[in-house]
């Protein structure tokens, strides 16, 4: 066994592991007859308890003799010397042969009943023994625990472990111990694997990646530190990143947008030399400017504009350069009301709900996240977020992790409550984690961030046969906007429903006013004839 100290003693050969608390095995010849097996920790009860059950108290000398060393503490079998007479009577026999033939590490202790162990998966003792005796054997009955609390079926968790044993048996012809395995160590074996043409081949590498990630979790393998990158240009980018967050309180996806365009500006700057920030001339930002607007939407380039006034007021403000440079980024042509704002009508968005199938659980959850979206004009990014401890069932509300880190309230609508208790009872899989909105299939994990939702409503329309110019979350916000508006509500109201920081921003839904904007226009000048 990899790792283990064999050494002679009266009683014969043992096997010592790595750990004082390992899983022992002994195989007690008495005549042939007698048979003892210690699956636990040695403490004194237990070393006790296998002595009375040897019919000769030589036998039990010698087994007390040879378990000594593996005990917690070493008088723990030494005081039973004096009690082994104490319990029964013995007689004089030959003497027993036994081995440790198994380690068992003080992280990784026996599962108990009702827990997702081997038992529960391997029902013949010649193939548990095979899985237990293997490379992996200490660790399989945490990770068969930690697999089945995802959601995997129990014949996906039986094949992930013979991949494993397949892994194991691999990674002992090429000599490797369990501190070995790492990314590149399984991009070898599905390599090796795939050349046969076996499906340990095209599904180990998963199977193998995921028990990596729960041994790096449970310290038994290190988790690789990343090297910091020690450049000017990654200190900058870190300093800006800590002001944004420190300063400016924006959120960790708009800090990260903003660190991109500033790397892009000064690797366009500067390549790979020195950062000589002092050297920045009003040209250098005119033509980055420019270069971008040849290759992203005017709303983009604003963005752009955006996040250099704000680097050039960082930089000023750390004394790196003299001039404020802010003030010569030109402004990114978009004319904000340029546009009316797309939308659907009621019907159309009706026809898109009654699409889902509420008879499975996909459906359920698709109907649940479209209704959040329609009736309440939630963002896509807020859909992820949402946790149940987040739903006031009493209160009749339901808490919004917005932008800029804010929490508002919304009434809970009985339709969208009806949606979300359907969908938590019936259509929500079993796991961890207080998310709302999970995965459809194993594992059990929150769904990914917007990019998720925009695709479960552009699914939805396809199915509805809608074909809007612009399709996503933002349509079905926008059409609530334009739904409230016909029905009489006022723009502060539509504000408030939507979270809109500014009224700025719930102008632009005036536009689609037509009745309303009908009397206001003034009738067309026309001359009479004969003047």
């Amino acid at each position: 066994m990899r790792g283990a100290i064999r050494r002679r003693s009266s009683a014969g050969e043992i096997l010592y592991g790595p750990d004082e608390r390992c899983l022992v095995r002994m195989a007690v010849a008495h005549g042939g007859k007698h048979r003892g097996v210690a699956r636990e920790p040695l403490d004194y009860p237990d070393v006790l308890g296998l002595a009375v059950q040897i019919s000769t108290r030589a036998m039990a000398i010698m087994l007390i003799s040879a378990l000594s060393p593996l005990c917690r503490l070493p008088d723990y079998a030494d005081s039973l010397y004096s009690r082994v007479d104490n319990v029964r009577g013995y007689s004089t026999s030959p003497p027993c042969q036994f081995s440790i033939i198994k380690p068992f590490s003080l992280d990784w202790p026996r599962g108990r009943k009702g827990e997702n162990m081997l038992e529960n998966y391997f029902k013949r003792a010649a193939i548990l023994e095979r899985h237990r005796d293997g490379f992996w054997g200490p660790y399989l009955d945490s990770f068969v625990s930690h697999t089945g609390a995802l959601g995997y079926p129990k014949k996906t968790v039986r094949r992930q472990c013979w991949v494993l044993r397949d892994l194991g048996k691999w990674m002992e012809q090429n000599r490797l111990g369990v501190d070995d395995l790492e990314d590149d160590v399984i991009k070898r074996y599905v390599e090796e694997r795939g050349e046969r043409g076996t499906l340990i081949g095209a599904c180990g590498g998963g199977t193998a990646r995921i028990f990596l990630g729960h041994l790096r979790e449970k310290g038994v393998v290190p988790t690789p530190v990343p090297v910091p990158d020690q450049s000017e240009l990654a200190k900058l980018t870190v300093q800006y990143s800590e002001y944004l967050e420190d300063e400016r309180g924006l959120a960790a996806i708009t800090i990260n947008s903003y660190v991109k365009i500033v790397r892009r500006f000064l690797v366009e700057r500067f390549g790979d030399g020195p950062l000589r920030l002092c050297n920045f001339q009003p040209t250098d930002v005119s033509d980055f400017i420019l270069n971008a607007s040849q290759a992203y939407s005017p709303k983009q380039v604003q963005l752009f504009t955006t996040v250099l006034r704000s680097f050039f007021r960082f930089l000023l403000m750390r004394g790196e350069i003299t001039v404020n440079l802010a003030n010569v980024v030109p402004t990114a042509r978009n004319w904000r009301q340029s546009s009316i704002p797309q939308y659907l009508s009621e019907d159309d968005v009706r026809r898109m709900l009654d699409t889902c199938d509420r008879s499975n659980a996909n459906g359920r959850r698709d109907y649940a996240i479209l209704l959040l979206l329609a009736r309440l004009g939630l963002r896509a990014c807020e859909i992820p977020r949402l946790e149940i401890d987040d739903i006031h069932w009493r209160a009749g509300e339901i808490m919004i992790r917005g932008k800029g880190k804010r929490h508002d309230h919304l009434p809970l609508l009985s339709e969208v409550g009806e949606a979300l208790v359907d969908y938590i009872r019936q259509g929500r899989p079993h796991c961890s984690t207080r998310r709302v909105f999970i995965r459809s299939r194993p594992p059990y994990r929150p769904i990914a961030q917007k990019g998720t939702v925009t695709t479960l409503v552009r699914t939805a329309m396809r199915r509805a046969g809608l074909k809007p110019e612009v399709g996503g979350p933002r349509l079905l916000r926008h059409s609530l906007a334009t739904g409230l508006l016909r029905n009489g509500a006022t723009m502060e109201e539509i504000g408030q429903v939507l979270r809109h920081w500014s009224a700025n921003t719930t102008e632009i839904y005036a536009k689609v006013d037509f009745a309303s904007l009908g009397q206001l226009a003034q009738p067309w000048p026309v001359e009479e004839v004969g003047q």
